[in-house]
């Protein structure tokens, strides 16, 4: 009686290969590449680097110009990446750069969204070196970097719906720049204490159309949340120093 062989997913077609392929992540997908010529030529299929997710994952600067000469490329929609902002002696290194954000913007040109948290951009002008125009999602939690960022992200993104700016260093002035930019629909300043009603009363009567606003951390009174409740008629997600503050606010509003 002949023995029959197991199947095995070298026998698949490579279709299918690649609709397997899509449940890995950013770096099984870059470990696999290497097993064999056939999972390499598989795994740099440009449907499968729609979505690179490298946020649990410290990525030095050397690395992520490999990454980006490797994979990016105009099926690119997301990028999410970490710095090393955590990792004490370590955390001035560098993961990004002036010519690696030109090098992204020539080669995703429909990137929407960019996560960089955790990272150090002290040292990017994005006057030299511009945002990808196509952004419609900017998430710079826990970053440093220049107080000059603030104009230019609002010239720069004219499709930009939702920032994020989670534990940075925001303050009244710099919103009055964020509040320039009219098409914002979610806006999350977690942890930003520097901002209090000042800066409260400037988001709610700058951005009427606001959906999403995260205020968590901030330093802010009965004043502040009057001014949301009054003139910020579209908000559907609220987040304040307390359950209490949200559920008053919802009963305010509807």
């Amino acid at each position: 009686m002949a023995l029959t062989r197991s199947p095995s997913i070298e026998s698949l077609p490579e279709n299918i290969v690649v609709e397997i392929f899509h449940y890995l992540s950013t770096k099984d997908l870059c470990r696999i590449a290497r097993v064999c010529s056939q999972w390499r030529r598989i795994a740099n299929d440009k449907t499968l680097w729609k979505h690179v997710d490298l946020s649990d994952y410290k990525i030095n600067l050397p690395n992520m110009w490999k990454l980006m000469r490797a994979h990016f490329s105009e099926a690119v929609l997301t990028v999410k990446m970490r710095g090393f902002l955590d990792s004490g002696p370590k955390k001035k290194k560098p993961s990004f750069s002036e010519a690696a954000l030109k090098d992204m913007r020539e080669r995703c040109p429909n990137v929407r969204e960019l996560h960089i948290i955790l990272s150090n951009l002290e040292d990017v002008n994005l006057k030299r070196s511009p945002l990808p125009s196509s952004l419609t999602l900017l998430n710079l939690s826990k970053c440093i970097f220049p107080a000059e960022w603030y104009p230019e992200i609002v010239s720069q993104l004219p499709k930009l719906t939702h920032l994020i700016l989670q534990g940075c260093k925001v303050n009244n002035t710099h919103l009055k720049e964020i509040c320039k930019a009219k098409t914002l629909k979610s806006l999350d300043l977690h942890g930003c204490y520097r901002i209090n009603d000042d800066g409260i009363n400037t988001v709610a009567k700058s951005l009427p159309n606001l959906e999403e606003l995260i205020i968590t951390g901030c330093i802010y009174s009965d004043e502040g949340l009057h001014h949301v409740s009054c003139n910020l008629k579209k908000l559907k997600l609220f987040k304040g120093n307390s359950e209490s503050e949200n559920f008053l606010l919802f009963c305010k509003q509807h």
